[in-house]
């Protein structure tokens, strides 16, 4: 999975700057770069989820690439990329979950 350029695409989509994603981020314009070319050694996951908020997107967003409607819609079967979508829901709730109990234990 290339998730600099799926956050790429998202930033993109929603017609944000690298240097407007940068300054809030508070790193350089060019560490934020090499995470949307992946040439950084570790992306956090801190990190991926504070790239959500700025974009004002559920974190999954970044993590994966959304299924092609196009291909959906033209076909009338959405085959396994419903399969996909329903674990993804699945686990979107599951780590929702989990969030709320740390935040209880803190």
């Amino acid at each position: 999975m290339n998730i600099g350029l799926q956050i790429r695409k998202v930033r993109e989509s929603k017609n944000v700057t690298q240097e407007y994603m940068a300054a809030k981020l508070c790193v350089s314009k060019t560490s934020y770069g090499n995470i949307e070319r992946n040439t950084i050694k570790r992306l956090t996951w801190a990190m991926v989820m504070a790239i959500a908020e700025v974009l004002e997107v559920h974190y999954s967003e970044l993590l994966v690439e959304q299924p092609p409607q196009a291909r959906m819609e033209r076909s009338g079967k959405p085959g396994c990329w419903q399969a996909v979508m329903n674990c993804l829901q699945h686990l979107h709730e599951k780590m929702d979950s989990m969030e709320k109990q740390l935040q209880r234990m803190q």
